[in-house]
């Protein structure tokens, strides 16, 4: 059974429903840098997330790092965490990785000092996404796991979570 709320707006990958501003019927998802910037600056005050705003200008409009991730470090307490996940799905930390870098769907997190999820359908079919986690210059991998697709709707429509297009 989907943790997905359904009929909220045109569907994401693995039929998960993008989340829409049920007053105006518009995406919350921004589907330019403009607007990712002005909502990002609109919703949270970027210093209230204690982060300056000219650093969360400088990522969104495009200061932030790219790194391939082949040549992203991993911390060590996130290593365990990818190789769990590698086994559980038939793949590779490796492949996680990269997929999620170069394909995934990439969240700031507001909440915790402008990190990045980068964020995959589950290879199992199942609700919910594969995370991963990178620091806020895209340069290291942090953290991994599972999340649920309510607690991205519900970040996302919270401001906590800042859609990268």
């Amino acid at each position: 059974m989907s943790d997905c709320p359904k009929n909220l707006g045109p569907v994401l990958g693995a039929g998960c429903p993008a989340i829409s501003d049920a007053c105006n019927s518009a995406p919350l998802v921004p589907k330019t840098t403009k607007e990712a910037v002005v909502r990002g600056a609109v919703l949270l005050g970027a210093a209230g997330a204690g982060l300056g705003l000219t650093a969360v200008l400088d990522f969104v409009v495009g200061g932030g790092a790219t790194a391939t991730a082949a040549t992203l470090p991993v911390v060590a307490s996130a290593a365990p965490k990818l190789e769990a996940l590698a086994e559980r799905f038939g793949m590779t930390a490796d492949e996680i990785i990269t997929t999620a870098v170069n394909n995934g769907q990439k969240l700031v997190d507001l909440a915790r000092g402008g990190n990045i999820n980068a964020l995959l359908a589950r290879p199992d079919g199942a609700a919910g996404f594969i995370r991963v986690t990178l620091d806020p210059t895209m340069q290291r991998v942090i953290s991994a796991g599972l999340m649920r697709a309510n607690s991205v709707a519900n970040g996302i429509a919270s401001g906590r979570f800042l859609p990268i297009p």
